[in-house]
């Protein structure tokens, strides 16, 4: 039998180009604390990411080939990414946290499948430490892969789908030493030997009512009301993780929770629901339960991921900007009735530009998120997408294609021999993971190139014109030509824009500028000349012209011309 008391979860930093710091709070681990809290374990949670702290290193072996991509010099205020680098606590300062608190169970998060590899990296370094502690790992990708966890050493148990149940039930077992009662419990994988075992996932909590109330305490609060997605989405896999049956919070358990945040001066939370809106009753209870309870604290809300256009109504958009929403995160996707079908959704762009409409009308701003690079996609096709939303009031939010393990694509994509299946840092939006015989990875970072150029002019429609006059200005002076790049001041973001808006209209040339020197009172500047594809970049110069792009806030177009 083995006396297990002191429980060490982790939450892994992160090696990437970027960060998404609202997304990445461990809203997993922190829930799986509070139910081994109540049970009566001592836990700490090392969260490698609460730190801000980011240092650059360099690209990894595998991921070079996206240096031409990447120039770490350029200074475009719609460039792409610049440096790798890895966010959060160091593995030394990691590693000295870990021996000081000198666990009898340790719990690893392998929920991002390109950042598995610093999972392991984490529990390598709780091995040499710790070398008789058992190591679980959980989260999303290792639901989807458990044998591939195992496969590495340093893990010696996976708890798939919804963890704290399941991790309770581990504790018992090994604490007794019963390990033949391991086959009895559904959702976890474990070694015999040589052999892999894997019990197949089942069953899901029922009443997510009986989890604790979590302690909000950072300044921006993740928090959930709802577990699951009845959608069948072909590039997702959260059904596999969070189970088909969507299940709901009470409204008060949400206010409650909510409540600790604002007694700890939160005052903007984020739903991380899998999909926030698909029973309009609960939602539109909840907003106006939030409306009453914290109507006077000034409160933000965002749902990054949980907003579907199908979802919305007009009556629901106009709670979610009494609440406290300022954006509308919503996805697009893809404009083509075919690929939508392919991908198991039903969103007609009428009903996409509806909901934009009425989020316009409410006073929401939006973010529009479209997949580049989606298998059965095209070029054509994407840039008529690009071309759909440059019209319509909303930011783009280009997310390039990568595929998900335990998804319908994910399985498809090796079958065309488009993936190995295997190389999971690849699998992220930075890499551009995925070509086929439709577009190169060229091409798709030319047209995220486009998309950022397009909301370069959004944002200054909305920032700098107020009135047409000023509009016919603006254009005068993006089509300025200019190739002396001395100047007598420090050019600022704005200049720079316009400048290379002028290049990309006047010449068809897609670049970005660097400083290359200074002395005293003069600055020089250099093009960057981008890695693109100047067929796609003519051919969208082409259709813009009988396009107008708008802005996300004012009601100006910018109409580009001869």
């Amino acid at each position: 039998m083995t006396n297990i008391q002191k429980i060490l979860l982790i939450n892994p930093p992160i090696q990437d180009f970027y960060q998404t710091e609202i997304r990445q709070q461990p809203l997993g681990l922190k829930y799986i604390q509070a139910v081994l809290e109540k049970a009566g374990y001592t836990v700490f949670l090392l969260d490698g990411l609460a730190s801000t702290k980011k240092f650059t290193i360099p690209v990894p072996k595998q991921l070079n080939y996206l240096k031409k991509y990447y120039p770490t010099s350029d200074l475009s205020p719609f460039k792409l990414f610049t440096h790798y680098r890895h966010f959060g606590l160091s593995f030394p300062e990691i590693a000295k946290q870990i021996e000081q608190f000198q666990p009898d169970l340790i719990g690893v998060s392998a929920t991002f499948t390109p950042y598995f590899d610093m999972a392991i990296e984490i529990a390598k370094i709780c091995k040499s430490i710790f070398s008789n502690v058992p190591i679980v790992a959980g989260g999303h990708h290792a639901t989807a892969v458990p044998e591939i966890v195992l496969q590495h050493e340093f893990f010696d148990y996976v708890i798939m789908g919804e963890g704290e149940e399941r991790f309770l039930k581990l504790i018992a077992i090994l604490s007794q030493g019963d390990l033949e009662a391991l086959k009895q419990l559904d959702g976890i994988a474990y070694r015999n030997g040589n052999e892999i075992l894997v019990n197949p996932l089942e069953k899901f909590i029922e009443n997510i009512n009986q989890l604790p109330i979590l302690k909000i305490e950072k300044a921006i609060g993740m928090l959930i009301s709802s577990r699951g997605c009845p959608k069948s989405c072909s590039f997702c896999s959260i059904s596999k993780v969070m189970g088909k049956k969507i299940r709901f919070r009470s409204i008060d358990s949400v206010i409650t929770e909510m409540r600790t945040g604002i007694e700890h001066g939160v005052r903007h939370f984020d739903f991380e629901d899998d999909n926030f809106t698909i029973n309009k009753n609960h939602a539109k209870g909840l907003l106006q339960e939030i409306i009453r309870h914290f109507g006077n604290y000034h409160v933000t809300l965002s749902a990054m991921n949980g907003l579907l256009a199908d979802t919305l109504d007009e009556e629901l958009i106009q709670l979610l900007k009494a609440a406290g929403f300022e954006w509308l995160n919503i996805p697009l996707v893809s404009g083509s009735p075919k690929i939508q079908e392919d991908l198991n959704r039903n969103q007609s762009r009428e009903k996409f530009s509806t909901t934009v409409a009425w989020a316009k009308k409410s006073g929401l701003k939006v973010v529009a998120y479209l997949i580049l690079g989606l298998p059965e996609d095209t070029l054509d096709q994407m840039l008529d997408d690009i071309l759909f939303l440059a019209e319509l009031p909303v930011l783009i939010g280009p997310s390039v294609f990568y595929p998900p393990p335990g998804s319908e694509v994910f399985t498809q994509c090796i079958k065309q021999g488009l993936i190995t299946g295997t190389d999971f840092s690849r699998y992220r939006s930075s890499a551009f993971p995925v070509e086929t015989e439709n577009f190169s990875r060229q091409d798709l970072v030319t047209l995220f190139r486009i998309v950022r150029a397009i909301n370069f002019l959004k944002k200054r429609i909305d920032e700098h014109l107020t009135s047409d006059q000023q509009l016919a200005r603006f254009i005068d002076s993006v089509s300025i030509k200019s190739n002396d790049l001395k100047f007598n001041q420090k050019l600022s973001q704005d200049e720079i824009g316009i400048l290379l808006i002028g290049q990309l209209w006047q010449h068809q040339k897609l670049r970005g500028l660097s400083l290359k020197n200074q002395k005293q009172e003069v600055f020089l500047y250099d093009w960057i000349d981008y890695q693109i594809t100047p067929t796609l970049v003519a051919d969208f110069l082409n259709k813009i012209k009988r396009k107008k792009i708008t802005g996300i806030i004012k009601p100006f177009h910018f109409e580009l011309s001869d």
